[in-house]
């Protein structure tokens, strides 16, 4: 029952039911070079609301309500890729690199400064541990010995990039992205304590979010 209660805990900080709020958000974008098309929006959460705005000389724009700071993905129709960022109940602006969405810019979400100092601490280990899932891959059907070796790179590489979100957690426990963090990275662990450690690192404020 207590492991079931802080998932539940932790998820329920993305709820996507609706509450009522003095004001919700809007969010402004331009995708230079692109007068028409269609963007994809979704909220990066179980049951997350979806929605698509037409392209018109350029610009677009989605507004709506959020019960906390929440994870969205945008996308471009026939555009490979997509660009992840934290949106708040505020005025905000979202410039789309239609050639690349991983470079887009947004501003006007204190959330989403906190989530790129999150990402960018992992970023290091994420790119290794693609590097050795991408070489893993090339070589097909490895040996037990090699196969050994590379689980046990991945472990180090992963505990290094633990180590990372843990400072992160520590020095943020008033954002919601911090809780992002440890859904993303020890939701599925099997030691509850592991658990339970980070998810009191979290300011009552966010817990009771809950």
């Amino acid at each position: 029952m207590k492991i079931c209660s802080l998932v539940f805990g932790l998820c329920f900080i993305f709820s996507a039911n609706a509450q009522s709020k003095k004001e919700g958000y809007v969010l402004t974008g331009k995708v230079p070079g692109m007068n028409s098309g269609v963007v994809y929006f979704s909220e990066f959460v179980n049951n997350g609301k979806r929605d698509s705005a037409i392209i018109k000389n350029e610009s677009f724009q989605f507004s709506g309500m959020f019960d906390n700071p929440m994870p969205i993905v945008i996308g471009i129709k026939g555009n490979k890729g997509s660009f992840l960022f934290f949106a708040e109940n505020k005025k905000m602006k979202l410039v789309l690199d239609k050639d690349s969405l991983k470079n887009s810019k947004l501003t006007g979400s204190v959330s989403n400064t906190d989530y790129q100092e999150y990402d960018h601490g992992i970023q290091s280990q994420n790119d290794r541990l693609n590097a050795l899932s991408a070489w893993s891959r090339s070589k097909g059907k490895l040996n037990k010995k090699t196969q050994d070796s590379v689980s046990q790179q991945w472990e180090i590489i992963d505990n290094e990039r633990k180590t990372n979100v843990r400072n992160f957690i520590n020095k943020h426990p008033n954002s919601t992205v911090a809780a992002y963090a440890i859904t993303r990275h020890f939701l599925s662990t099997a030691e509850l304590n592991v658990l339970e450690e980070q998810y009191k690192i979290l300011s009552i404020s966010v817990q009771q979010t809950t």
